[in-house]
């Protein structure tokens, strides 16, 4: 069982966002807009993570970091709705999603960093989410889990709160850019894998049978390499 981040009072924000701003600010088309009524009832900017209010310094890369809430009409939220709000605030964002009962929620973010060639542009990876944490269930977690982690800047502050969403163990010295693009070779191992199962088991010929297992044992190997 897990429970909410514990943010710093100082960092509070604390401004309802109106969903007609996201829909300006990201050019959201009528499909996008439909997805929001159905499913979010109320985006909360809950807290501002920033030099002013944390005391550490940012970085060309990391200015700020803001928390959004976001209360759900029902349990999911398409990634196309968060990634609507990312493209809409000019800074990386930790989302805290909470289901429509209030007691149970998950965080979620992409990695978000300025386009190379349009520093005016951002660019996010795909959604990285955390377990379900339920409220009322601090005893059971450490403050460590809870807290900000302790950090020289806010572009460490970033990878750090990144990490913690990560589904695999990040490698030494490995980026946060490069376990994602990991996530995504396993992602895509783990589907070929489960297609050659498939083959091996509807091929009737012998011989044929041989070299799809042989395939499948290389996959697999493939596949353990990149979850060590």
């Amino acid at each position: 069982m897990h429970s909410p981040w514990i943010f710093p009072d100082k960092a509070k924000f604390g401004r309802i966002v109106p969903k007609n701003k996201i829909y300006e600010h990201s050019a959201a088309s009528t499909g996008l807009k439909s997805l929001f009524v159905e499913q979010v009832d109320q985006i909360l900017w809950a807290y501002k993570l920033s030099p002013n209010t944390l005391n550490i310094p940012q970085t060309s890369e990391v200015s700020e970091i803001q928390v959004f809430s976001v209360k759900l009409k029902g349990d999911s939220i398409d990634d196309s709705v968060l990634k609507a709000i990312d493209l809409a605030i000019p800074f990386p964002i930790l989302f805290e999603v909470w289901g429509a009962s209030g007691e149970q929620g998950h965080y979620a973010a992409c990695y978000k960093r300025k386009a190379e060639n349009d520093q005016a542009k951002w660019v996010c990876s795909r959604y990285l989410f955390s377990e379900t944490f339920y409220l009322g269930n601090t005893s059971t977690v450490t403050s460590e889990v809870l807290g900000l982690p302790t950090v020289i800047d806010m572009a460490e502050l970033y990878q750090k709160l990144l990490a913690r969403l990560l589904p695999i163990p990040k490698r030494t010295a490995e980026s946060i850019e490069e376990v994602i693009e990991r996530l995504l070779a396993i992602q895509a191992l783990e589907k070929q894998i489960s297609q050659y199962k498939k083959k091996v088991h509807a091929e009737k010929q012998f011989n044929r049978k041989v070299e799809l297992n042989k395939q499948l044992k290389n996959l697999r190997c493939e596949l353990e390499e990149l979850l060590a």
